[in-house]
């Protein structure tokens, strides 16, 4: 009795990080805006198309942090033609290998992983493995979806990426192809993010206004329009 009680600390990390600014401008000529039907509101659309090429771009940054590039992870496992999951054998069981990864999740965060992301194709695979179809087969005549494939992974959501992006020169021709590659992450997000909370995926975001984005007209007199 009288003894002083243990203590217990907690420190915080001085990891640096930025902010990038990301602009996008297209002018919108005076004639183009005269000639327009009524339907087509050029400063709105103009406003609306290079807003989504920002967050297109910011997607690519996404994908190539989670997906595209394995080295970003400590934690990663590349799968085998025999382990791969198009393989639809019981050596290639999706939920194996998703369970497998939760341990390491939990065992290096404590976290219980609550989210599963992958790309278009591997869902594709993952909806069709036999070592989950078999699970349903005798009472459901539905197609595996995401909710159900969370489910069977035991996490919140299962989130399947499939965008899109042409990576081929204005004028030569279109070369279309899929944003993610073939891969699958299996994290915990936190639902309130905070300073002192693990988590995954967690971007940092600078707003003006209560708005990440910030939209300026300014006048091009020598070109004869508005640049936005």
């Amino acid at each position: 009795m009288g003894a002083e009680s243990n203590r217990a600390s907690w420190s915080i990390s001085f990891t640096t990080y930025q902010l990038r600014e990301h602009a996008l401008s297209d002018l919108v000529p005076d004639r183009k805006r005269r000639n327009a039907d009524k339907a087509i509101n050029l400063d709105v659309d103009t406003t609306e198309y290079i807003t989504e090429k920002i967050l297109m771009r910011k997607e690519l940054d996404l994908a190539t942090l989670a997906l595209n590039t394995p080295a970003n992870w400590a934690n990663r496992t590349s799968l085998t033609s025999t382990f791969a999951w198009s393989a639809n054998t019981t050596l290639s069981s999706p939920i194996l290998f998703v369970d497998s990864a939760a341990t390491v999740v939990i065992q290096n965060s404590g976290k219980r992983p609550n989210l599963v992301a992958m790309d278009f194709r591997t869902f594709q695979f993952a909806k069709e493995h036999t070592n989950l179809t078999d699970r349903v087969k005798y009472v459901s005549a539905e197609s595996l979806t995401e909710g159900i494939l969370a489910r069977f992974f035991n996490v919140d959501k299962v989130l399947v990426a499939s965008s899109i992006r042409n990576t081929g020169e204005e004028g030569v021709g279109d070369t279309m192809g899929f944003m993610y590659t073939d891969a699958a992450l299996v994290a915990y997000n936190a639902p309130s993010p905070g300073l002192k909370t693990p988590s995954a995926l967690i971007t940092f975001t600078q707003t003006e206004g209560g708005s990440p984005y910030k939209v300026k007209k300014w006048r091009d007199d020598p070109r004869d329009g508005d640049v936005v």
